[in-house]
């Protein structure tokens, strides 16, 4: 019970120390008091990571013993005494009484949108059930986040590694911003490879918050918002993505908590720090915050300027943007000083100006008119990958939205041109990131152009609440919703577990839910789906391979692998096996080998039918265990001879 009561204790504590930050300053105000501890408690649960990985300090006890002292701090004070204590009681009592009222009152005028809120919570909720019984399996998830996880509890830190000899996609450990990684890292470390995949099923109830404030900005209705912030969450793009290690959802979220600060009229401090907050952990979490940080900070700067009261705020903004660049500044800094590119991996040409990288972002576009076949067709019917949707956009965005925000453009810069103060807002908040499309590494793939896709949303709604007639609004708003639940059900979202197989997962103990999980249990693929291929996709680990990784790798069982595609196959479920690299280039495979056993290897991983895979075959004493997953060409695993002597250890 020790995993399931940490795993409570921290989650209590990051929701009591976002609501006693959230009731010091919005305590009056609900719908903000919940984007804001939210936002804080996701906040409290990544900046000791983030702190303490690149001071290179980042173990266990130490996290956690950061994570208690920071609960006491905040929360030691609140509860002392009585006024903090009824505000926070206050706070919380506010947020819950908004959200059965609101739902009370969308129901009333646009039903739709509980239907929207209600079926996001409950796809949220089953997915993180089935993340807790089923393995990870997403394509990218093992080639690089978990290796990311697995690596900086490693290493203790966020160490630089240059392991692109052992696979490419190491340089993106090295160079991608960490902030669902360091999520899944706290969770992992509370419990166990279990939880690896929960963040983004409690990071899309919070963009829905963010949504919301955000269009309520702009939209008088709080139905009709309701509505448009519940459809820009249920696109394929974002639910796919729930029950993976992707790190889409938390882009889509801290942009739209973004969006919600920047620019108010007459800000008070707390709303600055929200902002720096918001921006920050935006910029932490994908690559793609390099565009929409400095343009919403932008944005929110020549706000500040137009404001009476700058120089009183003044302080409060520069704290604020220091905020921002001490979260999200440390990655890019160390790329710059190691291969003098910010965006490493990031190959990028724009306008005669080149970064040199090991990713291409500047050839993945297809051809505008397969593109937008692509956008526009219903797509095959059938589970795909995450990462890769053919209509990641969803059936009905693609029809509705773009008409729709065409009339709230229209809006805009007619009201802008009579000196409306958000109509001139939206317009500078929203049409940055339409242009943004012209410079998109694929247009096609919704997951990398969700910031274009919220403020497609955002100008939609404004749109529609300009309309004479509400009944336009509300049919706008149930196709939307609608349409979305539709493009789900299309997919057919097993999220490689059906729910007969889940049932019997649930039934099993946690070492034969590890050995047959994805590899028992992924449904097929629709025999017509493009994504169908050769093994390609889920990552399912033999169950052969992963028996013997849970009673052969305990705590410091050391793995040296030679070339591997799935490293994040290599941990056990504790995350306290040690992986590294020795490069079969450096040594005759025979020497290989034996420094391999210099080293202590429990286990050597090599591709198959290379010199070195067929050394070990004759090696003696070298136990082969097969492929490691279940892909054709999959990598091979041996267990050393010093390992096939003692007794396995004792499974979880």
């Amino acid at each position: 019970m020790a995993g399931p009561l940490a795993l409570l204790v921290l989650g209590l504590a990051a929701a009591a120390v976002g609501l006693a930050g959230a009731s010091r300053a919005f305590s009056r105000r609900p719908a903000d008091a919940a984007l804001a501890a939210g936002t804080l408690a996701i906040a409290y649960l990544f900046a000791p990571v983030h702190v303490l990985g690149w001071l290179g300090r980042l173990d266990r006890p130490t996290l956690f013993g950061t994570l208690a002292a920071i609960a006491i701090a905040v929360l030691g004070p609140t509860l002392a005494r009585p006024a903090p204590r009824t505000e926070l009681v206050r706070t919380a009592r506010a947020i819950v009484e908004l959200a059965t009222s609101g739902l009370r009152m969308a129901g009333r005028t646009h039903p739709v949108a509980v239907l929207g809120v209600v079926s996001l919570l409950g796809l949220c909720v089953y997915t993180a059930g089935l993340s807790y019984l089923a393995p990870s399996t997403t394509w990218d998830g093992l080639l690089y986040h978990e290796a990311t996880v697995g690596f900086a509890l490693q290493h203790h830190g966020f160490r630089w590694l240059g392991l692109e000899g052992l696979n490419p996609f190491m340089a993106q450990v090295d160079g991608f911003p960490h902030l669902v990684e360091s999520l899944s890292l706290v969770l992992v470390a509370a419990w166990d490879r279990r939880v690896i995949e929960l963040p983004p099923s409690f990071l899309l109830p919070l963009c829905l918050v963010a949504l919301y404030v955000t269009t309520r900005r702009f939209v008088a209705s709080r139905g009709l918002s309701l509505a448009f912030a519940a459809a820009a969450t249920l696109i394929p793009a974002l639910v796919l993505q729930l029950r993976s290690t992707l790190v889409d959802v938390g882009f889509a979220t801290f942009f739209a908590a973004s969006l919600a600060w920047v620019g108010r009229p007459r800000p008070r401090p707390a709303e600055l720090w929200m902002l720096g907050l918001s921006l920050g952990l935006l910029g932490a979490s994908k690559v793609t915050g390099v565009f929409a940080v400095p343009v919403l900070g932008a944005v929110a700067l020549l706000s500040l300027a137009r404001d009476r009261e700058r120089s009183r705020l003044a302080a409060h903004a520069a704290g604020a943007a220091l905020l921002v660049v001490a979260l999200m500044g440390p990655t890019y800094a160390r790329n710059v000083a190691r291969t003098g590119n910010p965006l490493w991996p990031a190959r990028l040409e724009v306008a005669g100006w080149s970064l040199e990288g090991r990713i291409d972002l500047v050839d993945m576009n297809l051809p505008t008119e397969v593109a937008l076949a692509r956008v526009y067709s219903l797509g095959p019917r059938g589970q795909q990958r995450a990462s890769a949707r053919s209509d990641g956009y969803g059936h009905a965005p693609p029809l509705l939205v773009p008409l729709l925000a065409l009339a709230g453009l229209a809006r805009a810069i007619r009201r802008a041109g009579s000196r409306e103060r958000a109509a001139r807002l939206l317009l500078a908040l929203t049409l940055p990131m339409i242009a943004y499309l012209f410079v998109s590494p694929a247009r096609q793939w919704a997951r990398l152009n969700l910031h274009v896709v919220i403020a497609l949303f955002l100008l939609a709604a404004y749109g529609v609440a300009g309309a004479r007639r509400a009944t336009l609004g509300h049919l706008a708003a149930a196709l939307l919703v609608l349409g979305g639940l539709g493009s789900i059900s299309w997919s057919q979202p097993a999220w490689s577990v059906t729910p007969a197989s889940a049932w019997q997962l649930a039934r099993m103990s946690p070492l034969e839910r590890v050995v047959n999980g994805a590899d028992e249990w992924r449904p097929p693929l629709d025999a017509s789906s493009p994504e169908r291929g050769a093994g390609t996709w889920p990552v399912a680990m033999t169950r052969a391979a992963a028996l013997a990784r849970e009673r052969d790798l305990g705590p410091g069982a050391r793995v040296v692998v030679a070339r591997t595609r799935f490293v994040g196959l290599l941990w056990n479920e504790r995350f306290d096996d040690v992986v590294e690299w020795l490069d079969p280039r450096s040594l005759p495979p025979e020497a290989w080998i034996a420094e391999a056993e210099r080293r202590g290897a429990v286990w050597v991983v090599v591709r198959p039918v290379t010199p070195l895979a067929r050394a070990l075959h004759r090696a003696p004493g070298w136990t082969p265990l097969g492929r490691i997953a279940r892909e054709v060409d999959s990598d091979l695993a041996f267990r050393s001879p010093s390992a096939s002597e003692r007794a396995p250890r004792p499974p979880p």
